[in-house]
């Protein structure tokens, strides 16, 4: 009997004779596609160990990537503080400020208060509001009062003395002087 095989995937047939001669095995030869999958499963294994490689180097990313974020949030912990103190600085600078600018308005009003009274003062001093007594004028005005006062030289007085009196008079003024100056300090 005449044996007919359909070979629909073209895969090589294998074909061996029975010792009994009662027909033909048949088989196919699968050996060049089990090279292919061993292959294939080779090809797998080095990509595989490729992929192995690149999770644990992304794992080392991510810790290093964990580590870094830590450290930015302790550095924006540390950027917050100091924004605070920055604040708080500002505002005390901006409360110095404002009583450095009251001083000084303060100060330029005393300024001008001061310039007001020495400008008065000098202007007295050029004519007759300022009087100035010295430490021993009291005893000059003892004296005057008591010339014109007391023994009555005011009503004697005409404005018509003559110039030998009058020199006399200096003379004595200045004896009067003299003897002033003598004093010793602190009387």
């Amino acid at each position: 009997m005449a044996l007919t095989t359909t070979n629909p995937n073209s895969r090589p047939i294998v074909t061996t004779e029975t010792s009994a001669a009662t027909g033909v095995s048949i088989a196919i030869d699968y050996t060049t596609y089990y090279e292919r999958i061993a292959t294939a499963l080779e090809t797998v294994a080095t990509n595989s160990t490729a992929i192995k490689n690149s999770l644990a180097a992304i794992d080392t990313d991510f810790d290093t990537i964990n580590t870094q974020l830590t450290t930015i949030a302790a550095q924006s912990t540390t950027i917050a503080t100091q924004a605070t103190t920055l604040a708080t600085q500002t505002t005390t600078l901006a409360t110095q400020t404002t009583t450095l600018a009251t001083q000084t308005t303060t100060i330029a009003s005393k300024q001008t208060a001061m310039e007001t009274y020495q400008k008065k003062l000098k202007e007295l001093g050029e004519g007759t509001g300022i009087h100035v007594v010295g430490p021993y004028d009291w005893l000059g005005l003892i004296n005057v009062y008591r010339s014109l006062i007391e023994q009555g030289g005011i009503a004697d007085t005409q404005g018509n003395v003559p110039a030998g009196q009058q020199a006399a008079a200096t003379a004595l003024v200045n004896t009067y002087i003299a003897k002033i100056q003598a004093f010793p300090a602190g009387f």
